[in-house]
């Protein structure tokens, strides 16, 4: 169970102002009217949390059209956050850089040991084909990466229009995120997507087309 001491549900999200690989500044409070899904990261260079970025893009632009912001903080320089992310994120995907951790700090995001440093290695061998794409730079001299940022974990804290935390997922292991069904969740029932497409990320609308093309299977074989 979560500490209650925690940042958690039903408390207003610590507010904060970071910058954006442009140098434009960025303050949370500033969405106030509008759900933001804030997602903490390790570091740009991660070979894991690039294979998140990614999966994110196709959420984000969902997201997006629903009017909800995405924003994701890492825990590296600006340059870095550009060189590392610029060409995995969504367009529609805020990306902050936090070197110094302070939005880590205020939002109590957990850090793991050295053991867990350890087993994500071991976890990233062993799943190596999956990371491959997004693990060009692990061998960079330069990615901002220390022990510290290394045994920092993912976070994510969905926060309304009133500021307030409704949702949150803690991650216990590098490789942890948070579900889309939970993330689907968030978005108001009016506004998620009703695609019906096979390869749609909602698993409404995959369910959705395959009822479908059941139906039409069906007419067309009582025809």
């Amino acid at each position: 169970p979560e500490n209650k001491d925690l940042v958690g549900i039903g408390d207003i999200a610590p507010d904060f102002q970071l910058c954006d690989d442009e140098g434009k500044k960025y303050k949370l409070s500033s969405f106030r009217g509008r759900r933001v899904i804030l997602s903490f990261q390790r570091y740009a260079a991660c070979p894991i949390c690039q294979f998140n970025l990614d999966r994110m893009k196709y959420q984000s632009e969902m997201l997006d059209r629903a009017g909800i912001v995405t924003i994701s903080i890492f825990n590296s320089k600006p340059q870095h956050v550009t060189m590392f992310t610029a060409k995995i994120r969504g367009d529609s995907m805020i990306a902050l850089s936090d070197k110094k951790g302070s939005t880590y700090s205020s939002f109590q995001v957990k850090q793991g040991s050295f053991w867990g440093v350890l087993r994500s290695n071991l976890y990233l061998a062993r799943n190596w084909k999956k990371y491959k794409p997004f693990a060009k730079y692990v061998f960079f001299k330069d990615t901002g990466a220390n022990t510290t940022i290394m045994k920092q974990l993912p976070a994510d804290f969905m926060i309304d229009e009133s500021g307030v935390i409704v949702d949150l997922f803690r991650a216990r292991n590098v490789q942890d995120h948070i579900s889309f069904e939970r993330v689907e969740a968030f978005i108001p029932e009016d506004k998620r997507c009703r695609c019906n497409k096979k390869d749609c990320i909602s698993s409404r609308c995959r369910e959705k087309y395959e009822e479908i093309k059941r139906i039409a299977s069906e007419g067309i074989f009582v025809g």
